[in-house]
């Protein structure tokens, strides 16, 4: 049985203008996220713009158990932006970028 109340805590490590990828690739596998997204800067256009922040995300298991929606959603995104960032799953060994 999926255990859909036990939340799976994920740590975001990399540009701030992919962050909200992560969070749609999660919602799109079957996770609801909790999160405070980093505060937008004005100026500037292109990569070389970005900044690396640190987010934190509470992820909730809506159709699968949390940790399962987390990883899918992690490897989501791995898939569109290769070596992008760094996302851990509290207690999942594959986590590391």
């Amino acid at each position: 049985m999926i255990d859909l109340d036990e939340p799976a805590r994920v740590t975001y490590e990399g540009p701030d203008v992919l962050s909200s990828a992560l969070v749609n690739a999660i919602e799109r596998e079957g996770g609801r996220v909790e999160w405070d997204p980093p505060e937008k800067r004005r100026g500037g256009v292109g990569p070389d713009i970005a900044e690396t922040v640190l987010v934190n995300l509470i992820v909730w298991g809506i159709t699968k158990s949390a940790t399962a929606a987390a990883r899918a959603g992690r490897d989501r995104f791995r898939k569109r932006y290769p070596g992008a960032a760094s996302i851990e799953i509290e207690g999942d060994d594959d986590s590391s970028s």
